[in-house]
């Protein structure tokens, strides 16, 4: 089993997954200094198949109230775009780590990308209150993503489809 933890979450996924937090990669920091604003999502995540490359944005407001000015949907989808452009180069980053360019490599193979956005709510504050508000967010990004044939799952632990792994 491999166990990530993203904020307060802890992502389990079964043995055979290959999983990696990409906000700690090597090449995650240097290729975001390559321009102001390049983002990265939490966890890269490919199937035990390999057929399908889950690229997994976690946000937990159980704990602590949003303070971005930036809208949470466009946060979403720009860190999504941008961990798409970085894999190419992140698996011919020679000069990388190699578990990251493999792991890249690994990614670019899946014949499947499913986009997943984890958010917990605040429910003592009334913000995000569960799975009408995710249902919500889910039509929203779907509109920000037309042209592109990506699944998208917007989830929270009460709220959890069967992906494959858990989160507690």
């Amino acid at each position: 089993m491999t166990v990530v933890s993203v904020d307060s979450l802890r992502f389990e996924f079964p043995d055979g997954w290959a999983v990696a937090k990409y906000d700690d990669w090597q090449f995650c920091g240097e290729f975001q200094k390559l321009a102001n604003g390049i983002k990265a999502a939490d966890l890269i995540a490919v199937s035990p198949d390999g057929g399908t490359l889950y690229l997994i944005e976690a946000k937990d407001f159980s704990a602590r109230l949003r303070v971005k000015t930036q809208p949470l949907m466009e946060e979403l989808v720009w860190k999504t775009l941008c961990t798409l452009a970085a894999l190419l180069p992140a698996s011919l980053n020679q000069a990388g780590k190699a578990s990251e360019r493999q792991h890249a490599g690994l990614a670019l193979r899946a014949k499947k990308v499913v986009v997943v956005f984890h958010i917990e709510p605040n429910l003592t504050a009334g913000l995000f209150p569960g799975p009408v508000y995710l249902a919500q967010i889910k039509m929203s990004l779907l509109g920000k993503f037309p042209r592109i044939d990506v699944p998208l799952h917007v989830t929270c632990k009460a709220a959890m489809p069967a992906l494959g792994w858990s989160v507690s």
